[in-house]
């Protein structure tokens, strides 16, 4: 049992422990002495001390004890001031007519202050309950406007009601809750050996209570701790609920929460929330968070909404925090076993309880503004953040879709800023794992996952080494990004889409390599687009790929595309004999080659002809003879040599485009290629086309 489920237990645990047997409680409620009779009779029930004043409609319980398997409830003082007959009764009678008076029946009224005059209180001090690895400590709650009528008992103590207790105990109606404080605490236990009484936290952590052993469960040796176990320690503060019916609080309010999680392996975690609002919380489906608690099935409302002030949760080497937390539209429902979702029992033994909670829990949307973040890396530290960001469809693995907005991170000399990133129908379960997740995500392509990225900014700095020195930060820019992948099959997509758009960065200061190159051609700033697209037909075993490009403004564009045949999965493969397998069967189809020029091939002949003292005309004919002569002959001569040949001779007379295009009716592997040393005998299984100027 964990602390969010227990909580709604915990806001009206005091409410049904009059002690009773059945809804007749009332009318045997007279007399001290029958409370203490019919207090006798309950199994695991009992009470140091009770008083009854009838005068005031009064109970008192001092210390109150409950011992059921797998609970041990105890609660230092019990206050009820039972509800108010509605008519001239005499304080004798009054038992009895409450109990033939289901109060829960009563209309329906705006008059709040009326309403509680009608009804009932109840306050409780020093309540503990434990449930095996889990305690829960309340100083003191107050309960204003109950209404334990006939209606609310039976659901609550009739041995046919379905439900489980944390149910029953939420189906509580009152007008006002308030609690102190609320301590929760838990630690993961292994199984107890033959014979060991289950570990509880006592001697574990701090113990609220006297400190008194409890002879029923010391008699027998505790189980021992595992070396990976965890401990948990959730602190509420000043909690409020106002008009809760049926287990359902129009609005609840805690002042401030505080958490500790401590893990063997990762070190102890802290989180502080500031003052959190709640409205429409069901109470019940807060239960069906229970481990074990059986699921209806469907997905129902736990929250309307949720909002936090000021989040901070601080890690060893990690610490993020947000300004505000919003969450709309929290539903509950039943959760797939740990195999459904592609995962190990042993994973699910491992996780904390937040985690467990939130692979129980869907949000229609979640926002936040004023994300921060700091971690390291080694020796390096990172920091980041993001302005805005609204998350919605949050259903298990599955987002609906996300929008971020000016996300920065920095670190180890380099700072990265993106305006705005987006993802929509992404799911982070296994590939083996997301055919078998639960109902598909709302408003969103079941096929489609796609993520986008605008103005993107980079800044590499560097510092320089033995051999060169220091330079500015190198800064680098992207408009848009964008990915896209649809129609999986076994969790692979079939089509795949990206776009690259302008990618700039200077190139005026380059000294070596490739891009000192391009900088010697005159270019001070280099502006790169690229498109890649593609479809895999799973009936054939086919992959065209519609086109890849690549271009450049001031330069001209490259595009390349193509048809594959017997395409298998080992060709995705990260194992490398499978994916070699895979290459071997691959057969080639069809491939085109396109060159758009659009000033790129002019800076190259006019920096040849400075180099060589010659004119651009001189080298343009040079070019066009060594091509001429030269593709014939790499290629032996075989069939369409000189069609090549011809057409990039056109192309560097008067370089416009430029279209080379290659078919195999019988496809081409790579065994053929690496077999066949005659490039005539290899031509002879294709059909060539060129062209200059189309």
């Amino acid at each position: 049992m964990h602390r969010t489920a227990i909580l709604g237990a915990c806001f009206l645990i005091a409410a049904p422990l009059v002690p009773i047997e059945a809804p007749a409680i009332f009318d045997r409620l007279t007399l001290r002495a029958q409370l203490h009779d019919l207090a006798g009779g309950i199994r695991g029930l009992s009470a140091t001390h009770v008083s009854v004043d009838p005068s005031r409609h009064m109970v008192l319980i001092e210390g109150l004890l409950l011992r059921r398997p797998g609970l041990t409830l105890r609660i230092g003082r019990l206050a009820l001031r039972l509800a108010t007959p509605r008519s001239s009764f005499i304080a004798a009678n009054f038992m009895q007519a409450a109990a033939a008076t289901d109060l829960g029946a009563q209309p329906a009224t705006n008059d709040t202050s009326a309403a509680l005059a009608r009804t009932g209180t109840i306050a409780a001090d020093n309540i503990i309950i434990e449930t095996g690895a889990f305690r829960a400590t309340i100083k003191h709650i107050d309960m204003a406007g109950t209404q334990l009528g006939k209606a609310d008992l039976t659901a609550l103590f009739d041995p046919r009601a379905t439900g489980s207790a944390a149910e029953r105990l939420a189906k509580i109606s009152a007008a006002h809750v308030a609690i102190s404080e609320i301590v929760l605490k838990s630690k993961q236990m292994p199984a107890a050996p033959a014979g060991a009484a289950a570990p509880t936290l006592d001697n574990k952590l701090d113990d609220p209570s006297d400190g008194k052993p409890d002879a029923k469960t010391d008699a027998k040796p505790e189980a021992k701790t595992d070396a990976n176990t965890w401990d948990e320690k959730v602190v509420l503060n000043d909690i409020a609920m106002d008009d809760v019916v049926q287990g359902r609080a129009k609005l609840a309010t805690i002042g401030a929460t505080n958490a500790i999680i401590r893990e063997a392996d990762a070190g102890e975690l802290q989180a502080a929330f500031g003052p959190t609002r709640l409205t429409g919380l069901d109470l019940t489906q807060t239960a069906r968070l229970l481990p074990g608690a059986a699921g209806t099935g469907k997905h129902q409302s736990l929250c309307e909404s949720l909002s936090i002030d000021g989040v901070k949760i601080s890690a060893p080497k990690a610490e993020f925090g947000f300004a505000t937390l919003a969450l709309k539209d929290v539903k509950t429902g039943s959760v797939p076993s740990a195999a459904k979702a592609g995962r190990k029992e042993a994973d699910d033994a491992k996780e904390t309880a937040l985690a467990q909670l939130l692979a129980k829990v869907d949000i229609g949307s979640l926002g936040f503004t004023d994300l921060r973040f700091t971690t390291s890396s080694g020796t390096t530290p990172w920091s980041g953040g993001i302005s805005h960001g609204v998350v919605t469809q949050m259903e298990g693995s599955k987002i609906g879709e996300a929008n971020f907005e000016d996300f920065t991170i920095a670190g180890d000399g380099a700072k990265a800023k993106i305006g705005r990133l987006s993802w929509r129908g992404v799911d982070s379960a296994p590939a083996n794992a997301q055919s078998t997740a639960t109902e598909p995500v709302a408003n969103a392509p079941q096929d489609q996952q796609r993520i986008t990225a605008d103005s993107i900014d980079l800044d590499v700095a560097n510092p320089g080494s033995d051999q060169t020195p220091a330079t500015n930060p190198a800064h680098f820019q992207l408009s848009h990004l964008e990915l896209t992948s649809s129609d999986p099959i076994d969790g692979m997509p079939t089509r795949v889409k990206a776009d690259f758009n302008h990618f700039t960065f200077d190139v005026s200061t380059m000294k070596m390599g490739y891009l000192a190159q391009l900088a010697a051609l005159g270019y001070g700033k280099l502006d790169l687009s690229s498109r890649f697209k593609a479809h895999l037909n799973s009936d054939n075993s086919e992959l065209s790929v519609e086109t890849l490009s690549l271009s450049g403004a001031d330069m001209g564009s490259v595009q390349v595309s193509g048809r594959l045949d017997h395409v298998t999965k080992g060709l995705f493969s990260t194992d490398q004999t499978d994916m070699e397998v895979g290459l071997l069967n691959l057969l080639l189809h069809r491939i085109e080659i396109r060159i758009d020029n659009s000033g790129l091939f002019e800076r190259i002949v006019t920096a040849v002809a400075k180099k060589d003292d010659e004119t651009p005309v001189a080298i343009r004919q040079e070019f066009a003879a060594a091509v001429s002569a030269g593709i014939p002959e790499l290629l032996d001569h075989g069939r369409g040599a000189d069609v090549i040949a011809a057409a990039l001779a056109k192309f560097i007379a008067q370089p416009k485009t430029f279209r080379l295009s290659i078919t195999a009716p019988e496809g081409i592997g790579a065994l053929d290629v690496a077999l066949i040393k005659d490039p005539a005998t290899l031509l002879q299984k294709v059909e060539v086309e060129a062209a200059a100027q189309q």
